[in-house]
């Protein structure tokens, strides 16, 4: 009786996945001689072919400039003024959408080298003379000290974790642990820079791994 079932069911897959099959070719056959009418009838499959590269085109074209629109807006992310050269690590997580869902990420820019000679130089007075948004008094030099924008559980006597600010809503998500470490280091010894921004965003400037660290989490 088993082997009854099993022979209908498969022979019903297969029935569906022909049908499917013929509706897809009868389809791509309207489409290719809407497309391409100058070709003769009897060329059908060159039609086809046609209309299946352009729509690979298509895609291919859509995929590239949602990725550049995503590459720009991950840029947005770093202050005017602080010129970077790239993005060097991302990863992200949405964790819900509308009300009740948060986002936790981390995103690593090389900073320019002229920017790294600046900052050295200038110290705080190079983000105070930076007219993006910021005021002067929102930026602070490292070691940072933990605030309520932090994990609860925090303890503000000893060195900052990044982990205790990713993980603050107890979405867990996983980093590259030797990023995580250079974050550590730059926010507990002095030379770096940092500033709170909307959304849970954290951006912190680290002269001396040529980095400008965005950890979220909201």
């Amino acid at each position: 009786m088993f082997i009854v079932v099993l022979v209908v069911v498969a022979a019903i897959l297969i029935a569906i996945l022909w049908v499917a099959a013929v509706l897809v070719y009868v389809t791509l056959s309207t489409i290719s001689k809407t497309l391409f009418p100058a070709i003769p009838r009897q060329s059908t499959k060159g039609r086809i072919g046609l209309t299946l590269s352009t729509i690979a085109v298509i895609v291919l074209a859509l995929g590239g400039a949602w990725s550049f629109h995503v590459y720009q807006f991950h840029l947005g992310l770093v202050p005017d003024g602080i010129r970077v050269s790239g993005i060097s690590y991302v990863k992200e997580e949405n964790f819900g959408f509308g009300p009740g869902g948060n986002e936790t990420g981390l995103l690593v820019f090389n900073l320019e080298n002229q920017t790294v000679q600046e900052i050295q130089q200038q110290g705080m007075g190079y983000f105070a003379g930076l007219r993006n948004g910021y005021t002067a008094d929102a930026w602070h030099q490292t070691p940072l000290r933990i605030n309520n924008q932090w994990a609860s559980g925090a303890d503000s006597a000893k060195p900052p974790k990044i982990r205790d600010y990713l993980d603050k809503y107890g979405f867990i998500l996983e980093f590259d642990p030797r990023i995580l470490n250079e974050i550590d280091s730059a926010l507990s010894s002095p030379g770096s820079y940092y500033v709170y921004g909307r959304g849970g965003l954290l951006i912190i400037v680290a002269p001396k791994f040529k980095k400008v660290y965005a950890p979220y989490a909201g």
